[in-house]
């Protein structure tokens, strides 16, 4: 017997794509996206087109797992639902008993907990009296960014964007995170919009758009910076919105935008400054642009962690922050960068012979990446 059964994607994403399964004799053969779904419209991105695989693979985790080494050694051995239940429940009274339920703290997110799952256990640690905090600093770290940014203020609806005559997708990787966009876009291309990548790596998307610009890893607030330079000294800022909406704008364009025109950005993120004039020129002359902002942007300060090689190598000569596994942090010059680890210079304080005081002192060190726990780069926007 074949059926098709809708659902829903599971998956963390907010899109909640609307599912069509083909059953056949109790077990599910095919995964579909259902094309009344009104915000998915029939696509599924690649996680979910062959969901039927994942459910039913030989690697599937199915019994609750005890592990029997030390952390980080991977071992474990399989154990039943209700002795796994007993021992968790066991654990917690224990907790409770010796130091308060505000002792246990729930902390839960993962890739198979969208906003479907989102919520699950919430009730139980309410009625344990656990404390209450945010349950993951993934969403919440992003929503505490552009709140401090733009206030308590709804971002623009995406399909907002079938109306614009330009889009910027900027550090998001659309054709794979965020493909339900591309409806949208496509349609807003139909009326004649431009399409503009700004990422620092060519992925997929930059090939799809129609100009692409590639600053260098956690520069993109310099980018910003020029770009916002050139609207201000070119007469394209909307004076009149400024002065009715935004606060500190007079002292953004006194203070901060003369260190950061096209030429001095370009030094720092490698885009050319005839790219940052053209990009500012039109984004100042669109009708109704629409920036769709990826979540990295909205969390870091000075962008988001190096991932690869070649990101470390478009750093070479450039200062980084990097955070070493033993909790020093250090801020320096990278001078170096290759497939076992990073060079860097930088002053500490040494003693120095004939001198009471601590001196100074130029160093260069080497790192192996398995002593790293993050590296970016730094900006001073001071």
């Amino acid at each position: 017997m074949t059926e098709i059964k809708p659902s829903v994607c599971p998956y963390d994403c907010p899109d909640c794509c609307g599912l069509l399964i083909t059953v056949e004799d109790g077990k599910a053969v095919r995964v579909a996206g259902d094309p009344e779904h009104a915000f998915t419209r029939g696509t599924l991105c690649p996680k979910m087109a062959h969901y039927e695989r994942t459910v039913h693979s030989a690697k599937r985790i199915l019994t609750p797992l005890r592990r029997v080494g030390q952390k980080g050694e991977g071992r474990f051995i399989p154990i039943g639902w209700d002795e796994a239940i007993e021992e968790i429940a066991g654990r917690w009274q224990s907790i409770i008993r010796d130091y308060g339920a505000e002792a246990i703290l729930p902390y839960s997110y993962a890739g198979t907990m969208g906003t479907i799952g989102y919520s699950a256990g919430h009730a139980l640690f309410y009625a344990l009296g656990a404390t209450s905090l945010d349950r993951t600093i993934c969403a919440p770290a992003k929503s505490r960014g552009y709140r401090d940014v733009m206030g308590a203020t709804l971002p623009t609806a995406p399909q907002e964007a079938q109306h614009s005559d330009m889009i910027v997708l900027w550090s998001i990787s659309m054709l794979a995170t965020d493909i339900h966009f591309r409806h949208d876009i496509e349609m807003a291309r139909k009326r004649g919009a431009k399409v503009y990548c700004i990422d620092t790596y060519r992925t997929k998307t930059a090939d799809y758009a129609d100009a692409f610009l590639c600053p260098r890893p956690g520069t993109d607030g310099a980018l910003a910076l020029a770009i916002l330079h050139v609207l201000v000294q070119d007469g394209l800022a909307d004076r009149a919105f400024l002065k009715e909406y935004v606060q500190g704008a007079d002292e953004l364009e006194q203070k901060v935008l003369p260190h950061y025109t096209p030429e001095d950005a370009a030094a720092i993120t490698g885009v050319p400054a005839a790219d940052i004039r053209a990009f500012a020129h039109a984004y100042g002359n669109a009708r109704a642009p629409f920036i769709r902002l990826g979540s990295s942007q909205s969390r870091y300060v000075n962008g988001e962690e190096l991932k690869c090689e070649r990101q470390f190598r478009k750093l070479v000569g450039r200062p980084v922050e990097v955070l070493l596994l033993n909790g020093t942090k250090i801020r320096a010059l990278l001078d170096a960068a290759d497939a076992g680890g990073i060079t860097l210079s930088y002053e500490e304080k040494q003693a120095v012979e004939g001198k009471k005081k601590k001196q100074l002192v130029k160093v260069t060190r080497s790192y192996p990446f398995d002593q790293i726990k993050y590296t970016k780069e730094w900006l001073d926007f001071k």
